[in-house]
Protein backbone atom coordinates (compact mmCIF):
# COMPACT_ATOMS: atom_id res chain seq x y z
CA UNK A 1 0.00 0.00 0.00
CA UNK A 2 1.49 3.33 -1.04
CA UNK A 3 1.55 5.94 1.71
CA UNK A 4 1.76 9.71 1.60
CA UNK A 5 4.76 10.52 3.79
CA UNK A 6 3.36 13.96 4.61
CA UNK A 7 0.09 12.60 5.90
CA UNK A 8 -0.72 10.90 9.17
CA UNK A 9 -2.96 7.90 8.77
CA UNK A 10 -5.36 7.64 11.64
CA UNK A 11 -6.69 4.45 13.09
CA UNK A 12 -10.20 3.68 14.13
CA UNK A 13 -11.27 4.05 17.74
CA UNK A 14 -10.48 1.22 20.12
CA UNK A 15 -13.07 -1.43 20.58
CA UNK A 16 -14.68 -1.66 23.99
CA UNK A 17 -15.74 1.30 26.08
CA UNK A 18 -15.87 2.24 29.69
CA UNK A 19 -19.33 2.74 31.12
CA UNK A 20 -19.30 6.37 32.16
CA UNK A 21 -21.83 9.13 32.56
CA UNK A 22 -21.57 11.58 29.69
CA UNK A 23 -21.20 15.32 30.03
CA UNK A 24 -20.61 16.78 33.46
CA UNK A 25 -22.09 14.09 35.68
CA UNK A 26 -19.48 12.88 38.17
CA UNK A 27 -19.27 9.09 38.27
CA UNK A 28 -17.13 6.09 38.99
CA UNK A 29 -15.27 4.66 35.99
CA UNK A 30 -15.90 1.03 35.19
CA UNK A 31 -13.59 -1.55 33.62
CA UNK A 32 -12.93 -1.17 29.90
CA UNK A 33 -11.95 -3.54 27.15
CA UNK A 34 -8.33 -4.26 26.29
CA UNK A 35 -6.20 -1.56 24.73
CA UNK A 36 -3.19 -2.28 22.54
CA UNK A 37 -0.38 0.14 22.05
CA UNK A 38 2.94 1.44 23.30
CA UNK A 39 4.25 2.32 26.75
CA UNK A 40 2.73 5.67 27.58
CA UNK A 41 0.23 7.61 29.58
CA UNK A 42 -2.87 8.78 27.77
CA UNK A 43 -4.23 12.09 26.68
CA UNK A 44 -7.55 13.75 27.29
CA UNK A 45 -7.19 16.20 24.44
CA UNK A 46 -9.51 16.50 21.45
CA UNK A 47 -9.41 14.01 18.61
CA UNK A 48 -7.04 14.24 15.64
CA UNK A 49 -6.70 17.94 14.97
CA UNK A 50 -4.31 20.05 12.97
CA UNK A 51 -3.94 23.43 14.62
CA UNK A 52 -2.34 26.41 12.94
CA UNK A 53 -0.71 28.80 15.40
CA UNK A 54 -1.06 26.57 18.44
CA UNK A 55 1.02 28.95 20.58
CA UNK A 56 -1.43 31.83 20.19
CA UNK A 57 -3.50 32.20 23.34
CA UNK A 58 -7.25 32.54 22.71
CA UNK A 59 -9.42 35.13 24.38
CA UNK A 60 -10.51 34.18 27.91
CA UNK A 61 -13.75 32.20 27.92
CA UNK A 62 -16.42 34.32 29.55
CA UNK A 63 -19.59 32.34 28.91
CA UNK A 64 -19.38 30.00 31.90
CA UNK A 65 -22.51 27.90 32.41
CA UNK A 66 -21.51 26.30 35.70
CA UNK A 67 -18.78 26.44 38.35
CA UNK A 68 -17.34 23.56 40.36
CA UNK A 69 -15.08 24.17 43.37
CA UNK A 70 -12.27 21.80 44.33
CA UNK A 71 -8.83 21.80 45.90
CA UNK A 72 -7.03 19.93 43.13
CA UNK A 73 -8.16 19.61 39.51
CA UNK A 74 -6.48 16.97 37.36
CA UNK A 75 -6.84 17.30 33.58
CA UNK A 76 -6.56 13.92 31.88
CA UNK A 77 -7.42 10.41 33.10
CA UNK A 78 -4.49 8.45 31.76
CA UNK A 79 -1.79 6.79 33.84
CA UNK A 80 -0.31 9.95 35.35
CA UNK A 81 -3.72 11.58 35.81
CA UNK A 82 -5.16 8.61 37.68
CA UNK A 83 -2.09 8.33 39.91
CA UNK A 84 -2.29 12.07 40.60
CA UNK A 85 -6.00 11.89 41.42
CA UNK A 86 -5.57 9.06 43.91
CA UNK A 87 -2.55 10.68 45.55
CA UNK A 88 -4.34 14.01 45.96
CA UNK A 89 -7.56 12.58 47.38
CA UNK A 90 -5.63 10.36 49.77
CA UNK A 91 -3.79 13.46 50.98
CA UNK A 92 -7.13 14.95 51.96
CA UNK A 93 -7.78 17.26 49.01
CA UNK A 94 -11.15 17.60 47.34
CA UNK A 95 -10.16 16.31 43.92
CA UNK A 96 -11.79 16.20 40.51
CA UNK A 97 -10.45 14.78 37.25
CA UNK A 98 -11.51 15.89 33.75
CA UNK A 99 -11.30 13.53 30.79
CA UNK A 100 -12.02 14.15 27.11
CA UNK A 101 -13.43 10.73 26.35
CA UNK A 102 -15.96 8.50 28.06
CA UNK A 103 -13.36 6.29 29.70
CA UNK A 104 -9.98 6.08 31.39
CA UNK A 105 -7.43 5.77 28.57
CA UNK A 106 -3.78 4.75 28.54
CA UNK A 107 -1.52 2.31 26.70
CA UNK A 108 1.28 -0.09 27.49
CA UNK A 109 1.96 -2.42 30.40
CA UNK A 110 5.55 -1.98 31.67
CA UNK A 111 6.44 0.50 34.45
CA UNK A 112 10.02 1.52 35.15
CA UNK A 113 11.28 1.60 38.73
CA UNK A 114 14.61 1.38 40.53
CA UNK A 115 15.13 -0.30 43.89
CA UNK A 116 11.76 -2.05 44.06
CA UNK A 117 11.01 -5.12 46.12
CA UNK A 118 10.54 -7.08 42.89
CA UNK A 119 14.07 -6.22 41.78
CA UNK A 120 15.45 -7.09 45.19
CA UNK A 121 13.69 -10.46 45.14
CA UNK A 122 15.23 -11.18 41.72
CA UNK A 123 18.70 -10.10 42.87
CA UNK A 124 19.01 -6.92 40.79
CA UNK A 125 20.45 -3.88 42.54
CA UNK A 126 21.03 -0.62 40.73
CA UNK A 127 22.50 2.66 41.87
CA UNK A 128 20.38 5.75 41.19
CA UNK A 129 23.40 7.70 39.98
CA UNK A 130 24.34 4.89 37.59
CA UNK A 131 20.82 4.76 36.17
CA UNK A 132 20.42 8.52 35.88
CA UNK A 133 23.75 8.86 34.10
CA UNK A 134 23.02 5.94 31.74
CA UNK A 135 19.66 7.45 30.86
CA UNK A 136 21.16 10.93 30.44
CA UNK A 137 23.90 9.65 28.13
CA UNK A 138 21.38 7.83 25.96
CA UNK A 139 19.43 11.09 25.76
CA UNK A 140 22.41 13.15 24.59
CA UNK A 141 22.88 14.63 28.09
CA UNK A 142 19.90 16.89 27.53
CA UNK A 143 17.96 15.98 30.70
CA UNK A 144 18.91 17.45 34.08
CA UNK A 145 20.44 14.68 36.22
CA UNK A 146 18.81 16.15 39.33
CA UNK A 147 15.37 15.90 37.77
CA UNK A 148 15.99 12.35 36.57
CA UNK A 149 17.06 11.35 40.06
CA UNK A 150 14.00 12.97 41.63
CA UNK A 151 11.79 10.69 39.53
CA UNK A 152 13.93 7.57 39.76
CA UNK A 153 14.40 7.84 43.53
CA UNK A 154 10.62 7.81 44.03
CA UNK A 155 9.77 5.22 41.38
CA UNK A 156 9.94 2.09 43.56
CA UNK A 157 7.84 3.73 46.26
CA UNK A 158 5.23 4.56 43.62
CA UNK A 159 4.84 0.98 42.37
CA UNK A 160 4.89 -0.51 45.85
CA UNK A 161 2.28 2.02 46.99
CA UNK A 162 -0.08 1.29 44.12
CA UNK A 163 0.39 -2.48 44.44
CA UNK A 164 -0.54 -2.31 48.10
CA UNK A 165 -3.45 0.05 47.45
CA UNK A 166 -5.03 -1.90 44.60
CA UNK A 167 -3.91 -5.45 45.36
CA UNK A 168 -2.42 -5.69 41.86
CA UNK A 169 1.06 -7.15 41.60
CA UNK A 170 3.99 -6.48 39.25
CA UNK A 171 6.40 -8.88 37.57
CA UNK A 172 9.98 -7.92 36.78
CA UNK A 173 10.74 -7.93 33.06
CA UNK A 174 14.06 -9.73 32.54
CA UNK A 175 15.72 -9.19 29.16
CA UNK A 176 18.55 -11.52 28.24
CA UNK A 177 21.04 -13.06 30.62
CA UNK A 178 23.90 -10.86 29.46
CA UNK A 179 21.93 -7.65 29.99
CA UNK A 180 22.73 -6.55 26.46
CA UNK A 181 20.51 -6.22 23.44
CA UNK A 182 22.09 -5.39 20.09
CA UNK A 183 25.17 -4.01 21.88
CA UNK A 184 23.02 -1.70 24.03
CA UNK A 185 22.90 -2.25 27.81
CA UNK A 186 19.46 -3.20 29.10
CA UNK A 187 18.87 -2.69 32.80
CA UNK A 188 16.16 -4.73 34.53
CA UNK A 189 14.01 -1.76 35.51
CA UNK A 190 10.79 -2.76 33.73
CA UNK A 191 7.87 -4.03 35.85
CA UNK A 192 4.88 -5.53 34.04
CA UNK A 193 1.55 -5.02 35.74
CA UNK A 194 -0.49 -8.15 36.33
CA UNK A 195 -3.64 -6.09 35.74
CA UNK A 196 -5.15 -5.88 32.26
CA UNK A 197 -2.26 -3.75 31.00
CA UNK A 198 -1.86 -0.13 32.06
CA UNK A 199 -5.45 0.65 31.17
CA UNK A 200 -6.69 -2.01 33.58
CA UNK A 201 -4.48 -0.69 36.37
CA UNK A 202 -5.46 2.93 35.70
CA UNK A 203 -9.13 1.95 35.81
CA UNK A 204 -8.64 0.23 39.16
CA UNK A 205 -6.91 3.36 40.46
CA UNK A 206 -9.72 5.58 39.22
CA UNK A 207 -12.31 3.33 40.88
CA UNK A 208 -10.34 3.43 44.12
CA UNK A 209 -9.98 7.22 43.95
CA UNK A 210 -13.71 7.53 43.37
CA UNK A 211 -14.45 5.38 46.42
CA UNK A 212 -12.30 7.78 48.44
CA UNK A 213 -14.26 10.85 47.26
CA UNK A 214 -12.66 11.91 43.96
CA UNK A 215 -14.99 12.85 41.10
CA UNK A 216 -14.39 12.09 37.43
CA UNK A 217 -15.96 14.26 34.72
CA UNK A 218 -15.90 12.34 31.45
CA UNK A 219 -16.48 13.80 28.00
CA UNK A 220 -15.25 17.10 29.44
CA UNK A 221 -11.83 18.14 28.10
CA UNK A 222 -9.93 20.99 29.69
CA UNK A 223 -9.64 23.82 27.18
CA UNK A 224 -8.26 26.86 29.02
CA UNK A 225 -6.53 27.65 32.29
CA UNK A 226 -7.82 30.33 34.64
CA UNK A 227 -5.23 32.51 36.34
CA UNK A 228 -5.21 35.45 38.70
CA UNK A 229 -2.19 37.61 39.54
CA UNK A 230 0.16 35.05 37.98
CA UNK A 231 -1.30 32.06 39.83
CA UNK A 232 -3.32 29.36 38.10
CA UNK A 233 -6.61 29.07 39.95
CA UNK A 234 -8.61 26.71 37.79
CA UNK A 235 -9.41 25.32 34.37
CA UNK A 236 -12.35 25.65 32.01
CA UNK A 237 -13.81 22.41 30.69
CA UNK A 238 -16.13 22.00 27.74
CA UNK A 239 -19.12 19.67 27.77
CA UNK A 240 -20.37 17.68 24.82
CA UNK A 241 -23.10 20.24 24.18
CA UNK A 242 -20.45 22.95 23.78
CA UNK A 243 -21.14 24.74 27.06
CA UNK A 244 -18.35 25.62 29.45
CA UNK A 245 -17.86 24.80 33.12
CA UNK A 246 -15.16 26.36 35.28
CA UNK A 247 -13.38 24.13 37.76
CA UNK A 248 -11.83 26.25 40.50
CA UNK A 249 -8.71 24.77 42.08
CA UNK A 250 -7.86 26.19 45.50
CA UNK A 251 -4.54 24.35 45.58
CA UNK A 252 -3.53 23.41 42.05
CA UNK A 253 -4.27 22.27 38.51
CA UNK A 254 -2.38 19.19 37.28
CA UNK A 255 -1.98 18.86 33.51
CA UNK A 256 -1.90 15.13 32.68
CA UNK A 257 -3.10 15.32 29.09
CA UNK A 258 -0.48 13.10 27.49
CA UNK A 259 1.40 14.01 24.32
CA UNK A 260 0.65 15.92 21.11
CA UNK A 261 1.23 13.24 18.47
CA UNK A 262 -2.17 13.81 16.84
CA UNK A 263 -1.66 17.55 16.35
CA UNK A 264 0.27 17.84 13.09
CA UNK A 265 1.37 21.46 13.50
CA UNK A 266 2.80 20.77 16.94
CA UNK A 267 4.66 17.72 15.62
CA UNK A 268 6.17 19.78 12.82
CA UNK A 269 7.33 22.40 15.31
CA UNK A 270 8.45 20.24 18.21
CA UNK A 271 9.07 16.67 17.01
CA UNK A 272 9.76 16.75 13.26
CA UNK A 273 11.02 13.14 13.26
CA UNK A 274 7.42 11.93 13.27
CA UNK A 275 6.10 14.04 10.41
CA UNK A 276 4.88 11.72 7.69
CA UNK A 277 4.83 8.58 9.81
CA UNK A 278 1.77 6.53 10.63
CA UNK A 279 0.33 7.37 14.06
CA UNK A 280 -1.54 4.43 15.57
CA UNK A 281 -2.43 6.01 18.94
CA UNK A 282 -6.12 5.34 19.47
CA UNK A 283 -8.35 7.16 20.09
CA UNK A 284 -6.42 10.17 18.76
CA UNK A 285 -7.10 12.34 21.82
CA UNK A 286 -3.41 13.24 22.20
CA UNK A 287 -3.46 16.70 20.64
CA UNK A 288 -1.35 18.49 23.23
CA UNK A 289 -4.11 20.33 25.10
CA UNK A 290 -1.99 20.56 28.24
CA UNK A 291 1.03 21.79 26.29
CA UNK A 292 -1.10 24.52 24.72
CA UNK A 293 -2.83 25.62 27.90
CA UNK A 294 0.49 25.80 29.73
CA UNK A 295 2.15 27.73 26.93
CA UNK A 296 -0.72 30.24 26.93
CA UNK A 297 0.00 31.16 30.57
CA UNK A 298 3.75 31.53 30.01
CA UNK A 299 5.10 28.03 30.68
CA UNK A 300 8.53 27.12 29.37
CA UNK A 301 8.55 24.47 26.67
CA UNK A 302 11.35 21.92 26.50
CA UNK A 303 13.77 22.87 23.73
CA UNK A 304 12.91 20.92 20.57
CA UNK A 305 13.35 18.58 18.85
CA UNK A 306 11.54 16.29 21.24
CA UNK A 307 11.84 12.53 21.54
CA UNK A 308 9.57 10.10 19.72
CA UNK A 309 8.43 6.61 20.61
CA UNK A 310 8.00 4.40 17.55
CA UNK A 311 7.11 0.74 17.73
CA UNK A 312 7.17 -2.00 15.11
CA UNK A 313 3.93 -3.46 13.79
CA UNK A 314 2.69 -5.42 10.83
CA UNK A 315 -0.66 -3.64 11.01
CA UNK A 316 -0.94 -0.03 9.92
CA UNK A 317 -4.53 1.16 10.11
CA UNK A 318 -5.21 0.63 13.80
CA UNK A 319 -8.32 -1.49 13.24
CA UNK A 320 -6.55 -4.65 14.38
CA UNK A 321 -3.21 -4.49 16.16
CA UNK A 322 -2.76 -8.25 16.07
CA UNK A 323 0.74 -8.59 14.65
CA UNK A 324 2.80 -11.06 12.75
CA UNK A 325 4.97 -13.21 15.06
CA UNK A 326 7.96 -12.03 12.99
CA UNK A 327 8.51 -8.27 13.08
CA UNK A 328 12.13 -7.51 13.94
CA UNK A 329 13.97 -10.75 13.21
CA UNK A 330 17.34 -9.97 11.57
CA UNK A 331 16.87 -12.03 8.44
CA UNK A 332 17.08 -10.21 5.10
CA UNK A 333 15.15 -6.92 5.07
CA UNK A 334 14.19 -5.28 1.79
CA UNK A 335 12.24 -2.16 0.90
CA UNK A 336 9.37 -1.80 -1.54
CA UNK A 337 11.88 -1.81 -4.41
CA UNK A 338 13.26 -5.19 -3.35
CA UNK A 339 16.55 -3.67 -2.20
CA UNK A 340 18.43 -4.40 1.00
CA UNK A 341 19.00 -1.17 2.94
CA UNK A 342 20.63 -1.83 6.33
CA UNK A 343 22.35 -4.07 8.86
CA UNK A 344 19.27 -5.88 10.11
CA UNK A 345 20.78 -6.54 13.54
CA UNK A 346 19.69 -3.31 15.23
CA UNK A 347 18.04 -1.98 18.36
CA UNK A 348 14.26 -2.19 18.26
CA UNK A 349 13.57 1.44 19.14
CA UNK A 350 15.76 2.79 16.33
CA UNK A 351 14.45 0.71 13.44
CA UNK A 352 12.00 3.50 12.58
CA UNK A 353 14.80 5.89 11.64
CA UNK A 354 16.16 3.89 8.73
CA UNK A 355 12.72 2.65 7.66
CA UNK A 356 11.38 6.21 7.48
CA UNK A 357 13.80 6.80 4.60
CA UNK A 358 12.41 3.89 2.59
CA UNK A 359 9.57 4.09 0.03
CA UNK A 360 6.24 3.97 1.80
CA UNK A 361 7.82 3.75 5.29
CA UNK A 362 7.63 -0.03 5.03
CA UNK A 363 10.03 -2.96 5.03
CA UNK A 364 9.76 -6.67 4.36
CA UNK A 365 11.41 -9.59 6.15
CA UNK A 366 12.46 -12.29 3.68
CA UNK A 367 13.36 -15.84 4.73
CA UNK A 368 13.00 -19.42 3.57
CA UNK A 369 11.69 -22.72 4.89
CA UNK A 370 14.60 -23.05 7.34
CA UNK A 371 13.80 -19.84 9.24
CA UNK A 372 12.96 -21.71 12.46
CA UNK A 373 16.35 -23.45 12.54
CA UNK A 374 18.17 -20.24 11.58
CA UNK A 375 16.53 -18.37 14.48
CA UNK A 376 18.06 -20.83 16.94
CA UNK A 377 21.63 -20.09 15.84
CA UNK A 378 21.50 -16.31 15.49
CA UNK A 379 23.19 -13.88 17.87
CA UNK A 380 20.05 -13.09 19.88
CA UNK A 381 17.85 -16.18 19.60
CA UNK A 382 14.18 -15.54 20.11
CA UNK A 383 11.44 -17.83 21.34
CA UNK A 384 10.19 -20.41 18.89
CA UNK A 385 7.48 -19.17 16.54
CA UNK A 386 4.36 -21.29 16.84
CA UNK A 387 2.73 -22.43 13.63
CA UNK A 388 -0.66 -21.23 14.89
CA UNK A 389 0.74 -17.69 15.08
CA UNK A 390 2.06 -17.97 11.53
CA UNK A 391 -1.30 -19.24 10.30
CA UNK A 392 -3.03 -16.30 11.97
CA UNK A 393 -0.62 -13.80 10.39
CA UNK A 394 -1.22 -15.39 6.98
CA UNK A 395 -4.97 -15.15 7.55
CA UNK A 396 -4.71 -11.47 8.48
CA UNK A 397 -2.56 -10.74 5.46
CA UNK A 398 0.70 -9.80 7.19
CA UNK A 399 2.65 -12.90 6.13
CA UNK A 400 2.91 -14.28 2.59
CA UNK A 401 4.14 -17.81 1.91
CA UNK A 402 4.79 -19.01 -1.66
CA UNK A 403 6.64 -21.77 -3.46
CA UNK A 404 8.85 -19.27 -5.28
CA UNK A 405 10.34 -15.86 -4.50
CA UNK A 406 8.63 -14.47 -7.58
CA UNK A 407 5.19 -15.43 -6.27
CA UNK A 408 5.87 -14.02 -2.82
CA UNK A 409 7.23 -10.78 -4.32
CA UNK A 410 4.23 -10.40 -6.59
CA UNK A 411 1.87 -10.60 -3.61
CA UNK A 412 3.53 -7.49 -2.14
CA UNK A 413 4.10 -5.75 -5.49
CA UNK A 414 7.85 -5.99 -5.01
CA UNK A 415 9.82 -6.14 -8.31
CA UNK A 416 10.61 -9.84 -8.59
CA UNK A 417 13.88 -9.47 -10.54
CA UNK A 418 15.22 -6.89 -8.09
CA UNK A 419 14.36 -9.14 -5.15
CA UNK A 420 16.03 -12.15 -6.79
CA UNK A 421 19.22 -10.13 -7.34
CA UNK A 422 19.15 -8.98 -3.70
CA UNK A 423 18.67 -12.54 -2.44
CA UNK A 424 21.46 -13.83 -4.68
CA UNK A 425 23.87 -11.28 -3.26
CA UNK A 426 22.70 -12.03 0.29
CA UNK A 427 23.29 -15.74 -0.24
CA UNK A 428 26.84 -15.01 -1.41
CA UNK A 429 27.50 -13.13 1.83
CA UNK A 430 25.92 -15.91 3.89
CA UNK A 431 28.08 -18.54 2.22
CA UNK A 432 31.20 -16.45 2.82
CA UNK A 433 30.18 -15.80 6.43
CA UNK A 434 31.05 -12.12 6.08
CA UNK A 435 28.59 -9.28 5.45
CA UNK A 436 30.75 -7.04 3.28
CA UNK A 437 27.79 -4.77 2.44
CA UNK A 438 26.44 -3.80 5.87
CA UNK A 439 28.51 -5.61 8.49
CA UNK A 440 25.84 -7.79 10.05
CA UNK A 441 27.26 -10.42 12.45
CA UNK A 442 27.90 -13.75 10.78
CA UNK A 443 25.54 -15.54 13.18
CA UNK A 444 22.65 -13.56 11.70
CA UNK A 445 23.52 -14.44 8.10
CA UNK A 446 21.66 -17.39 6.68
CA UNK A 447 20.84 -18.47 3.12
CA UNK A 448 17.47 -17.94 1.47
CA UNK A 449 17.41 -20.93 -0.84
CA UNK A 450 14.88 -23.54 0.20
CA UNK A 451 11.19 -23.10 -0.53
CA UNK A 452 8.59 -22.33 0.48
CA UNK A 453 9.63 -18.69 0.87
CA UNK A 454 8.18 -16.20 3.34
CA UNK A 455 7.85 -12.42 3.11
CA UNK A 456 6.44 -10.49 6.09
CA UNK A 457 5.38 -6.85 5.75
CA UNK A 458 6.32 -4.53 8.63
CA UNK A 459 5.78 -0.85 9.49
CA UNK A 460 7.27 1.37 12.20
CA UNK A 461 4.36 3.64 13.17
CA UNK A 462 4.74 6.41 15.70
CA UNK A 463 3.12 5.95 19.11
CA UNK A 464 3.68 9.17 21.07
CA UNK A 465 5.88 12.22 21.36
CA UNK A 466 7.86 12.70 24.56
CA UNK A 467 8.53 16.31 25.46
CA UNK A 468 6.65 19.15 27.05
CA UNK A 469 6.44 21.77 29.76
CA UNK A 470 9.47 22.15 32.01
CA UNK A 471 8.92 21.35 35.68
CA UNK A 472 10.87 21.16 38.93
CA UNK A 473 11.23 18.18 41.25
CA UNK A 474 7.75 18.81 42.67
CA UNK A 475 6.30 18.68 39.13
CA UNK A 476 5.48 22.40 39.31
CA UNK A 477 5.52 24.06 35.88
CA UNK A 478 8.22 26.67 35.29
CA UNK A 479 8.05 29.88 33.27
CA UNK A 480 10.64 31.17 30.79
CA UNK A 481 12.73 32.50 33.70
CA UNK A 482 12.64 29.09 35.43
CA UNK A 483 10.39 30.48 38.15
CA UNK A 484 7.45 28.41 39.41
CA UNK A 485 4.02 29.18 37.98
CA UNK A 486 2.06 28.86 41.20
CA UNK A 487 -0.83 26.45 41.13
CA UNK A 488 0.24 24.62 37.95
CA UNK A 489 1.71 21.13 37.60
CA UNK A 490 2.51 18.86 34.64
CA UNK A 491 3.01 15.10 34.57
CA UNK A 492 3.82 12.26 32.20
CA UNK A 493 4.18 13.17 28.54
CA UNK A 494 2.81 16.65 29.18
CA UNK A 495 6.05 17.50 30.98
CA UNK A 496 9.51 17.84 29.52
CA UNK A 497 13.00 17.33 30.80
CA UNK A 498 13.10 13.55 31.09
CA UNK A 499 14.06 12.55 27.53
CA UNK A 500 16.03 14.22 24.75
CA UNK A 501 17.28 11.69 22.21
CA UNK A 502 15.73 10.96 18.84
CA UNK A 503 14.18 7.79 20.23
CA UNK A 504 12.64 6.52 23.45
CA UNK A 505 15.16 4.99 25.86
CA UNK A 506 14.83 1.20 26.01
CA UNK A 507 18.00 0.81 28.07
CA UNK A 508 16.57 2.03 31.38
CA UNK A 509 13.42 0.10 30.66
CA UNK A 510 9.81 1.13 31.19
CA UNK A 511 10.20 4.72 32.30
CA UNK A 512 7.54 6.13 30.01
CA UNK A 513 4.88 4.61 32.26
CA UNK A 514 7.18 4.66 35.28
CA UNK A 515 7.77 8.40 34.92
CA UNK A 516 4.04 8.96 34.29
CA UNK A 517 3.06 7.06 37.44
CA UNK A 518 5.69 8.65 39.67
CA UNK A 519 5.27 12.20 38.39
CA UNK A 520 1.52 11.83 38.84
CA UNK A 521 1.87 10.69 42.44
CA UNK A 522 4.35 13.45 43.28
CA UNK A 523 2.22 16.15 41.67
CA UNK A 524 -0.92 14.95 43.46
CA UNK A 525 0.80 14.85 46.83
CA UNK A 526 2.46 18.25 46.45
CA UNK A 527 -0.64 19.99 45.10
CA UNK A 528 -2.74 18.61 47.95
CA UNK A 529 -0.24 19.98 50.47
Amino acid sequence: MELDRRTFIKGAALSGALAATAGLAACSPAQSGESDGGQTGASDAGAGQQSGDWRAAPEPIADIAETVDADVVVVGAGTSGCFATLAAVEAGAKTVCLQKGSMVMTHGAVFGAIGSRWQQEAGYEYDINEMANAHARYNSLRPDIRFLKSIMAESAKTLEWIADETGTDFELVVKGGNHYEYDQPVFMTGHRTTADKAIGLATQIADLATSKGAEFYFDTPGVQLVSEDGRVTGVVGQREDGSYVQFNAAKGVILSTGDYGSDYAMCADLCPWVVGTNNYYNPPYNTGDGHKMGTWVGAKMETPPHTKMAHVHSCIDGTNLTDSPMRTDPFLWVNQNGERFCNEDMEYGMICNIVSEQPGDVYYIVCDATYADQRKTRRNPGADIKQEAVDKAVELGYWITADTLEEAAEAWEIPAEALKETVARYNELAEAGVDEDYGKPAADLGPIAQGPFHIVRVYTPMDVTMGGLMVNGNMQVLDEDDAVIEGLYATGNTQGGFYGATDYDLEVDGFSLGRAATSGRLAGEHAAR
